[in-house]
């Protein structure tokens, strides 16, 4: 995680960090903190939240924020739209990442090794 040490999440149990980390990125755009901190924000709540490598996470963030420029949410002065927005993206991350795993496992059994082998960088 880029803003939080591992032993933070044990700390402080996986719901009140999820929530906690959902508020940053919720501030970080309402603020306008910058694209930086608000993609570290993501990367850590994708990261803990879907239990990723942050590897994965990263590239989460990069395909449904950094190239997803058209979703404007840091334009979104309606913070209801915001919280929309918000539920949108985790809810295409996980999709997303779902899909990466699958992706993972089959280029695994056509290569002959197995899928905990292949799938071991995407996640935990």
């Amino acid at each position: 995680m880029y803003d939080h040490d591992p032993g933070e999440l044990d700390d402080l149990g996986w719901e009140e960090f999820i929530r906690r980390q959902w508020d940053a990125v919720y501030t970080a755009y309402r603020t306008g903190r910058g694209r930086r901190t608000l993609c570290r924000g993501w990367a850590d709540l994708l990261e803990a939240g879907l239990d990723c490598s942050q590897e994965l996470a990263d590239l989460l963030v990069r395909a449904e924020i950094l190239d997803r420029a058209d979703r404007d949410l840091e334009l979104t002065t309606d913070p209801r739209g915001l919280v929309t927005g918000m539920s949108l993206v985790m809810i295409t991350c996980c999709s997303f990442s779902r899909a990466l795993l699958v992706s993972a496992f089959i280029r695994a059994s056509s290569a002959g090794t197995s899928a905990a082998e292949r799938c071991a960088g995407l996640s935990r």
